[in-house]
């Protein structure tokens, strides 16, 4: 229990929304004697997302980005365009990274706390947010938790975006590694919104993601399918499969005998990417 739970301004959640802000705050002398508590209930380090973004210039994020691209193409059954992305760039970073380096950022602040815990209630009208590991009080409270209970679409349906992804290994120089495939559109579509999603990290190395927009999540077996179909169609031939992430974050290979089958001359299972 932290027994002083008074707080000029807590940060509830500590993922990318919470991380940055902090960020700022210490970056911003007017914030030096502010008394400012960060709550997160998960430790924060592993690699558990690929965070990309579009950029103009230099960043506080840049020393910890892994790839950046000039160039992207769009793509549907009729239609392709590779485009230069001129004066952006698309930016890549392992959330691993990103963790560790603001994280550092809040250790080195003498006035920042940070409490793992779990939020169990947060009173805006009082001001108050309860945890696990006690009650805390401050002038203001920032949250980046998504409740889905809050959110109501009464003349709209609510899409989630879901998608699983592999980090491959490929036979030949199948990348172009200054491009991204931003959206091929031209996988069927099921009357929803399907889309592959690549970034090369090499020529021979790349995440190729199978992205939805629906109402309802799929079994993890559809998505490794369609990943598998698209890469044969566009003879793509793995050497091996290194990583796959899922949409809650979680770097997996579901079905890996399905998987030797239809390339049992290439693949090499390895199931984690927490490196």
């Amino acid at each position: 229990m932290i027994s002083n739970n008074k707080y000029d301004y807590i940060i509830c959640g500590g993922g990318a929304s919470g991380l940055l802000l902090s960020s700022a705050l210490i970056s911003d002398s007017f914030f030096d004697d502010k008394k400012i508590l960060i709550i997160e209930k998960d430790a924060k380090v592993d690699n558990d997302k690929t965070l990309g973004f579009w950029d103009s210039k230099e960043t506080i994020l840049d020393e910890v980005v892994f790839k950046e691209w000039e160039y992207a193409e769009f793509k549907d059954s009729e239609f392709h365009n590779s485009f230069l992305l001129n004066p952006f760039k698309y930016k890549m970073i392992k959330s691993s990274k990103f963790y560790s380096h603001l994280g550092e950022k809040i250790s080195d602040a003498v006035n920042f706390t940070y409490l793992n815990a779990n939020i169990e209630n947060i009173d805006q009208e009082n001001k108050i947010v309860k945890t696990d590991n006690g009650e805390f009080q401050s002038s203001i409270i920032f949250s980046s938790i998504y409740d889905d209970k809050e959110v109501k679409f009464n003349k709209y349906p609510l899409l989630k975006q879901h998608f699983i992804g592999w980090t491959i290994e490929t036979k030949d120089q199948s990348f172009d590694d200054n491009k991204i495939t931003f959206m091929d559109f031209s996988v069927d579509q099921k009357n929803e919104i399907r889309f592959m999603y690549i970034l090369p990290f090499s020529k021979n190395k790349a995440l190729v993601e199978y992205t939805l927009f629906s109402s309802s999540v799929i079994d993890d077996n559809e998505y490794e399918s369609e990943i598998k179909n698209y890469l044969k169609d566009h003879r793509i031939f793995m050497m091996s499969v290194i990583a796959g992430l899922s949409f809650g974050g979680t770097w997996k290979i579901h079905d890996p005998d399905s998987i030797k089958t239809s390339f049992p001359n290439f693949l090499n299972i390895i199931s984690d990417l927490r490196k």
